[in-house]
């Protein structure tokens, strides 16, 4: 069969490959077009990387991995390493831990706290002294002394603040594009 020059015009294709996507498109689960919705500490997770990315370490700090610390319940944990675990930042895999001993805590870059407990959170800046690991968290009254950034949601969205003191007192500097998204104390 012959077909002529319009069969193979470039209009002719277009039309042709806009009507199969349209006819693939109503056989499409709807929900292979909804939007995934996040849950408060996946987003969290999020920015906790984030930190790590946008805070400035001293050199004493250096190692091959980055460590998160969690104080929380185990699907809190949970989140953190589906999110988290095993993910490469700056050429370092992160790996998320426990924060059961003080030795654990110890070894961490950032630790995490989501205990409603002032009183365990004090016990864990307690141990952490003056070591360079960023303090977060989202229960504990930001004027708690140890506390470096702590998250809140502000017209449905989540925020954080920062304290540049409790970070100089841990030898870690925020950068000016992490400062100019926090609220700063």
């Amino acid at each position: 069969m012959l077909y002529s020059d319009s069969y193979f015009s470039i209009q002719t294709i277009a039309r042709r490959t806009v009507a199969i996507a349209v006819m693939i498109g109503f056989f499409l689960p709807v929900t292979a077009w909804a939007q995934k919705t996040y849950d408060a500490h996946e987003v969290q997770a999020a920015f906790v990387l984030n930190f790590l990315k946008y805070i400035e370490w001293p050199i004493a700090s250096a190692s091959p991995q980055w460590t998160i610390a969690i104080q929380a319940e185990a699907h809190t944990l949970a989140t953190y390493e589906r999110s988290l675990g095993g993910k490469v930042l700056l050429g370092k895999v992160v790996r998320i831990i426990s924060a059961d001993s003080d030795e654990q805590l110890r070894s961490a870059h950032a630790f995490v706290s989501y205990s409603k407990s002032p009183e365990a959170f004090r016990q864990a800046v307690t141990t952490i002294g003056k070591l360079p690991i960023l303090t977060i968290s989202e229960s504990i009254d930001f004027d708690t002394p140890g506390l470096m950034i702590k998250f809140y949601v502000d017209g449905g969205k989540m925020r954080f603040e920062i304290s540049r003191s409790a970070l100089q007192n841990a030898d870690l500097r925020a950068s000016a594009q992490l400062l100019r998204l926090a609220k700063v104390r």
